[in-house]
């Protein structure tokens, strides 16, 4: 080599294992740094979201029985019937919620961060909060009031994912939207408006009347709610609704997010301005 000749840098790539572990670990360790930052301990986040899905729940049970509503049209416990179908919109909305927010800009410097990756912190840490907050409620409600209703544990499971599933990649469209547009927080704010009047929280998909069930089909989460209640409920079987449709759905809608992850991490910019702010 001539004397002044640069010599060319090297570059050492990671075999796909080893950066797939070295991901998880980050992913992890980050994930972990937000349940512990966000509410000072895991604990406290899990009965948080335990008690605002009661409260909530509890407020709408004592406000359709004031208003002379009716009880579940199936047999069944009626508070178990409302706080089910309050877990299943809260397991998507919150996932929504913590995706949308999940990119961090001053983060993103770092040449190990990707928005990918913080969806990934977010997505998993509201899971973990959810998952514990159902299995709190469903043994307080054994503990305290003797009932246990529980037809398919299995599908149940699968169900609760599928709305996760479904928050991951909303989530992700609503995040590039919050960081490119003005108007991406009125976006998600609609969305969540939208799904607390057609998911079906406390209405049977089966017993609802023709007119009402095509106004509310569209709704990948109403068909996700449905049969959540017909994996839960002994007398209740989800026939008007499928899990085919929100799985087909949620997976494109997972697809174009993954797309619009790989665009957001190749043209991030810090100093970028929404379109729209003048």
């Amino acid at each position: 080599m001539e004397f002044g000749q640069i010599q060319p840098s090297i570059t050492t790539r990671q075999s796909l294992p080893v950066a797939t572990a070295a991901f998880a670990q980050l992913a992890y360790s980050l994930t972990v740094r937000d349940l512990r930052t966000e509410n000072k301990s895991a604990a406290l986040g899990i009965l948080l979201s335990s008690g605002m899905v009661l409260v909530t729940a509890l407020t709408f049970y004592i406000f359709m029985n004031f208003i002379g509503g009716r009880s579940a049209p199936i047999r069944t416990d009626d508070i178990t019937f409302i706080v089910t179908g309050f877990l299943v919109f809260f397991f998507h909305i919150r996932t929504v919620s913590a995706v949308a927010g999940s990119l961090k800009p001053g983060l993103m410097r770092h040449s190990r961060a990707s928005p990918f990756l913080f969806v990934c912190v977010k997505g998993f840490a509201t899971l973990y909060k959810m998952t514990f907050a159902t299995i709190l409620l469903m043994v307080l409600n054994y503990l305290l009031r003797d009932y246990w209703e529980m037809q398919d544990g299995l599908t149940l499971i699968i169900i609760l994912l599928v709305a996760w599933m479904g928050g991951v990649a909303v989530g992700i469209i609503m995040m590039a939207a919050n960081r490119y547009l003005v108007w991406g927080n009125l976006v998600q704010m609609t969305y969540v408006r939208i799904c607390f009047f057609t998911s079906g929280k406390f209405f049977v998909a089966g017993h609802l009347p023709e007119r009402i069930h095509s106004a509310m089909d569209w709704n990948p989460l109403f068909h996700v709610l449905d049969q959540a209640r017909g994996a839960m409920f002994l007398n209740y079987q989800a026939v008007t609704t499928s899990v085919i449709y929100p799985l087909m759905v949620y997976g494109a809608a997972l697809v174009l997010g993954m797309m619009i992850e790989n665009y957001v991490r190749t043209t991030f910019s810090v100093s970028h301005t929404p379109m729209g702010s003048g």
